[in-house]
């Protein structure tokens, strides 16, 4: 449709075949296939005036119109799954009156797209939402009008990265039309770019592999037992009885608490990720100790995301697609008692991690495991027969203030979170899913419901921040 609402006449979405799909777009569109790998972003919205269905249709069809990230479906030419543009196609957004986020990201995090048609995204308007807010700081005038509006986004949209880019050119649409101000339809919002260059990375990583029979052998052993990992969210807990789905929690660090944390790591010398994962195991090794699971150290497994925008020779802004690396698996040992040692441990953790960042040991790991194999497929990856591995997975992209916005003089974001569906991989029971936003760092801890109670959750939560202030 068009920003009048009739459908467009100027044939953009035409059906025209766009590229053949990378890596990155393949995986994530078997993943949803199969219900797996869906994102849920959900902004705060503080606004002037109370936000008008209309005004946010309309800033959702130019995002669609602008937004190259957003404005593919698949198909397939010569029997090879390509990008191409949808045929006039529809905004996928509903309002919705008195639902709570709970009810609705749960929607979304099983959310089917029709791949063939697009949209690859759909939006949610939350009025009179009974849930509180997240936290009391906010400081918008109190005449500012509150609305929860929730993103679902096909994984094949983007990285974490792409899709705080999203959430930015989405308010500052909103603002432009709540300001009746000129938007150039034809003027494209970022720059949607492949990652062909990963196929290349690890082919470059098996070519050493199989000149090295030492370093492969080395691999052999390290990835045997990281496979054969028991970890201590699953063995140390009592096992609930719910059905299997994403379940998760939010929680936002008030800002003098981030503020102190943050100045702690720099005094440290550790980035505030290897801090904050420190504090996460060190939290687990707190729980299981009230559990009486005492031991003079625990070994611990966790697996982290990586983006591979760190290793690009120049930084480059607004570059839409998938630019997430492998996973890296962090095996650290956890010391039992760390009453004078946490920023010590803090340290060899945050050592472990860089090392193996530079050294880009998930894609030699990648290359590892698919040297005398096909890549793996979705369905293999998932296979929930296959018992896990680590903890839990963290993704951390560090503050987001300026990738987001914080919108205009109309309208602006107060808080962000985002979430993704989980619970059918097979190698962590739980994701911790963070990043920074106006100063407060925010947590959102999406879990397999039928692994991990929501009381163990909460519990590991609350133990978090509290390691996070005990360390000042």
């Amino acid at each position: 449709m068009s920003a009048d609402g009739n459908r467009s006449d100027d044939n953009f979405f035409d059906g025209r075949w766009i590229r053949e799909a990378v890596e990155g777009e393949n995986f994530y569109e078997e993943n949803h296939l199969i219900g797996h790998f869906l994102i849920c972003y959900r902004l705060n919205l503080k606004s002037k005036s109370p936000l008008k269905e209309e005004q946010v249709r309309l800033a959702l069809w130019y995002l669609y119109r602008k937004c190259p990230s957003v404005q593919f479906c698949f198909g397939y030419r010569d029997g090879k799954r390509w990008l191409r543009r949808p045929t006039n196609p529809e905004v996928d957004f509903k309002v919705l009156h008195g639902k709570k986020v709970k009810e609705v990201r749960e929607c979304l995090q099983a959310y089917r797209y029709n791949s063939e048609t697009g949209p690859l995204f759909c939006a949610r308007l939350l009025i009179d939402s009974p849930d509180p807010p997240l936290d009391t700081e906010d400081l918008e005038p109190s005449s500012f009008h509150t609305s929860y509006m929730l993103f679902g986004l096909h994984h094949s949209v983007g990285d974490g990265t792409t899709n705080m880019y999203i959430m930015k050119y989405f308010v500052t649409l909103l603002n432009d039309v709540i300001c009746n101000r000129s938007i150039d339809k034809d003027e494209p919002l970022g720059d949607l770019q492949g990652n062909e260059y990963i196929a290349i990375d690890v082919a470059e990583k098996r070519a050493i592999l199989q000149n090295d029979p030492a370093l492969r052998e080395k691999f052999s052993r390290e990835f045997e037992v990281s496979e054969n990992h028991s970890p201590y969210m699953i063995n140390g807990f009592p096992k609930p009885n719910e059905k299997r789905m994403t379940q998760s929690l939010e929680y936002i660090v008030n800002q003098d608490i981030t503020a102190k944390f943050f100045k702690k790591c720099r005094e440290e010398k550790v980035t505030i990720n290897s801090g904050f994962s420190a504090a996460a195991n060190v939290a687990l090794v707190h729980l299981l100790q009230e559990r009486n699971i005492v031991h003079n150290s625990y070994i611990m497994q966790n697996i982290h995301l990586v983006n591979l925008r760190r290793y690009w020779e120049k930084k480059v802004t607004d570059v839409l697609g998938i630019h997430t690396g492998f996973p890296l698996v962090v095996r650290t040992e956890v010391p039992g008692d760390l009453s004078n040692g946490y920023w010590e441990y803090a340290r060899s953790l945050h050592a472990h991690i860089s090392k193996d960042l530079k050294e880009k040991r998930s894609v030699f790991d990648h290359a590892f495991t698919t040297l005398f194999s096909e890549e793996m497929s979705a369905s293999e990856l998932l296979d929930e027969t296959k018992p896990f591995i680590g903890d839990f997975t963290i993704s951390n992209m560090g503050d987001v203030t300026s990738l987001a916005s914080e919108g205009g003089d109309e309208v602006r974001i107060t808080h962000i979170t985002r979430s993704t569906s989980n619970h059918m991989v097979n190698k962590v029971p739980m994701s911790i899913i963070c990043h920074t936003f106006r100063g407060k760092f925010t947590m959102t801890f999406d879990y397999n419901s039928a692994a991990i109670r929501r009381d163990v959750i909460e519990k590991f939560c609350n133990q978090i921040v509290k390691c996070m202030q005990d360390v000042f």
